[in-house]
């Protein structure tokens, strides 16, 4: 009989608890949402960058170019193919 007891009891706590622990997981679930894309937002500029530099580091020499407009367009056309429209053009 007190074995029945407590067992009411364990479940009407957690019932209670039920609506406080939902929200900690909705929580959860949104911070972890928003680090992940807080990281690739990051990483995603940080690739951007670095494919600009190498652009103009190794295509344009440091220099302004008006082939380099070309350059970017054939190397965007190449990527956006392989990639994905990130690499796409921009109009």
């Amino acid at each position: 009989m007190e074995k029945n007891k407590l067992s009411k009891t364990n479940k009407i706590q957690a019932a209670e608890s039920v609506p406080e622990l939902l929200s900690d997981i909705r929580r959860l679930i949104v911070e972890a949402k928003q680090s992940v894309i807080t990281t690739v937002n990051a990483t995603q500029t940080m690739l951007y960058w670095h494919i600009g530099k190498r652009i103009n580091q190794d295509v344009l020499k440091g220099e302004r170019a008006e082939y380099g407009k070309q350059i970017v367009l054939a190397l965007a056309g190449q990527l956006s193919i392989e990639f994905g429209k990130g690499f796409a053009e921009k109009v």
